[in-house]
């Protein structure tokens, strides 16, 4: 997370320490949820390296980043509310749902 700045919020790449292999990507964008533009982390890890804690890894590093370095004081994170590995994920680092749309679920964490 060095170097990122909060008008920068974007996507950074999430690569294995031991090769420096592009896994996938983790980051802060601002998004349109329910009418209002918040902040979200997102996470994509590409599916070879699911269920091996990488998301949970780099969306801890992330929230950690964009609590200490932007005056966001709660990060919301949305997805379908079929994926049990995003839903997961959110769980583990600490996000609470606050609600389920009929395609999404909407988390966040102070």
């Amino acid at each position: 997370m060095n170097g990122m700045q909060c008008n920068d919020c974007n996507q950074a790449a999430v690569v294995l320490k031991e090769t420096n292999e592009f896994i996938g990507d983790c980051g802060i964008t601002i998004q349109n949820i329910d009418g209002e533009m918040l902040p979200e982390i997102g996470y994509h890890i590409h599916k070879k390296y699911w269920r091996r804690g990488f998301a949970k890894e780099a969306a801890r590093a992330v929230r950690d980043w964009a609590f200490q370095n932007t005056e966001y004081d709660t990060i919301y994170s949305y997805m379908k509310y079929t994926n049990v590995g995003s839903y997961s994920t959110a769980i583990a680092n600490g996000m609470r749902k606050v609600k389920t749309s009929k395609l999404f679920s909407d988390f966040y964490m102070r």
